[in-house]
């Protein structure tokens, strides 16, 4: 009598393998050397839109963008010389006409006599990752240009008031050391003249100290160095500056409250020098939905 026990355990993990691939979300693809589909599993169909009625017996190009058509043409002179290609990142087409990111991993198929007749491509949507790695891009590229416009501003300040004060000062200082002859009353009020503006040129350059940097943000968070900053400022320009905060997140990355800080401290500083306004309204709200 014949065994069969092991063509039943054969048959028993193709089913098996069958079924994994059928369950799996990822996009489980086999085809041909010339990129004809072979296979197309419930994962595919939700990734692409397309059935397997509709895909299989088609080119593997369906799905692809006209303009990675040479891409696929390099991956299958690949696999055909026996590579492997593994975690390859690019741009996928949906049936109504959608692009997806994804990342490809793709293995010769051979035969029982070790020739290879097609490849198995298992892909996988993310989109979602690609998103979030743009925004955050975008966030940091906005740092970035809020700080180089903070740099710039304080430069400027440097270069065309804190130095013309510096030298003016200078200036009164000269004049004192070289007015032997005057009232002792004179001197005396030159002397307090040049101590109150050197006074008021250090509380200046503290001030752009930390609008280059808040040691407060690095260590307190947003919205404390925001209550700090916009209470120096108030009282440097003697105004009013209302400020309230809602739902703001403690959780806060530290390039995400930097560069709401910077936001916060231009937006400020154009009201201060553009409006003419004697008070400021300032709101910081999170979304929690």
């Amino acid at each position: 009598m014949e065994d069969l026990s092991g063509q039943r355990m054969t048959l028993e993990e193709q089913l098996r393998h069958a079924d994994i691939v059928e369950s799996s979300d990822d996009a489980i693809i086999s085809k041909t050397l010339e990129g004809v589909i072979r296979s197309w599993n419930r994962g595919a169909q939700r990734m692409f839109g397309h059935t397997s009625e509709e895909a299989i017996g088609q080119s593997i190009k369906i799905i692809i963008p006209a303009e990675l058509h040479d891409d696929e043409n390099e991956i299958l002179r690949r696999l055909a010389a026996g590579e492997r290609i593994e975690h390859y990142e690019t741009v996928r087409t949906r049936k109504d006409g959608t692009r997806i990111h994804v990342s490809i991993s793709v293995s010769p198929l051979r035969d029982a006599t070790g020739k290879i007749t097609g490849a198995s491509k298992i892909v996988r949507d993310i989109t979602q990752r690609k998103l979030s790695e743009e925004a955050l891009s975008t966030i940091s590229r906005k740092l970035i240009q809020a700080q180089e416009e903070v740099r710039t501003q304080i430069a400027r300040e440097l270069r065309d008031d804190i130095n013309q004060r510096i030298s003016l000062v200078a200036i009164k200082l000269e004049r004192v050391r070289q007015a032997r002859s005057c009232l002792v009353t004179d001197l005396q009020e030159q002397i307090e003249g040049a101590y109150q503006q050197l006074s008021d040129l250090g509380n200046d350059v503290q001030g752009l100290a930390r609008r280059l940097h808040s040691s407060k943000l690095e260590y307190l968070g947003l919205v404390a160095a925001a209550k700090s900053f916009l209470r120096e400022l108030s009282d440097q320009r003697n105004l009013e500056i209302q400020f309230d905060t809602h739902d703001v997140s403690k959780g806060l990355s530290p390039e995400v409250a930097l560069c709401l800080f910077r936001v916060l401290q231009e937006a400020v500083q154009n009201a201060i020098n553009h409006s003419g306004a004697s008070q400021i309204q300032v709101s910081l709200s999170g979304d929690t939905s």
